[in-house]
């Protein structure tokens, strides 16, 4: 499965983050506090053992992984922010970072058993476990990146996860990538974190 490596590296990059969290109110993102960015991450790195236990309404992919960023991400901003405050609240600071450990090797040990082509149901409904978990990756990548910014630390991300997580963002760009831009610095325009003057960005936001 071509997105074990990378979603292992992406985790791994995070729970070093997550390790030098002094202050759990401090900003985080927009107006989630850092405990809440954290279980937006956690949630990331879980849903794949949660559908897995769900059932399967039809056995034809809807999407892939560039298919599945194809949604209005403002319309669901919201409820997205009243479930990462309600999960912090519920995990509590003291269990944030063994949660997310939790978590993401439960998620590592689906992904080294389960056949790449399984389909589970997901947000935007059946989709193959490869494609689903590539999307897991971006997740961890930009919402990794935005924990760095938010603890003013240098930017740590996986080589292979932010590969996989730029490749998914120029495919829904759909054009040749704005010059100059490569890496993490791409990743954060494409998804509205830094502004840039091309007007296809961002893609996500």
């Amino acid at each position: 499965m071509d997105t074990l490596q990378p979603f292992e590296g992406a985790a791994r990059a995070v729970e070093a983050s997550i390790a030098t969290v002094e202050d759990w109110d401090a900003p985080g993102l927009g107006e989630w506090s850092v405990a809440e960015l954290v279980a937006h991450l956690i949630r990331a790195a879980d849903r794949i053992t949660h559908y897995l236990a769900q059932p399967v309404d039809g056995e034809v992919p809807v999407c892939d992984r560039v298919g599945y960023f194809r949604f209005d991400h403002r319309a669901a901003a919201t409820g997205v922010a009243d479930r990462s405050r309600a999960d912090a609240a519920r995990i509590g600071t003291a269990a944030l970072a063994s949660t997310f450990t939790a978590a993401w090797t439960a998620t590592s040990a689906a992904l080294r058993t389960e056949p790449a082509d399984r389909i589970v149901a997901t947000f935007m409904g059946p989709m193959t476990l490869e494609e689903y978990s590539a999307t897991r990756v971006l997740e961890l990548v930009v919402h990794g990146l935005d924990l760095c910014r938010a603890l003013d630390v240098p930017e740590r991300t996986d080589p292979t996860a932010l590969a996989m997580t730029e490749r998914i963002l120029r495919s829904l760009l759909e054009g040749d990538m704005p010059g100059g831009l490569a890496g993490a610095a791409f990743v954060m325009a494409a998804t509205g974190r830094d502004p840039h003057p091309d007007p296809r960005l961002p893609v996500l936001s």
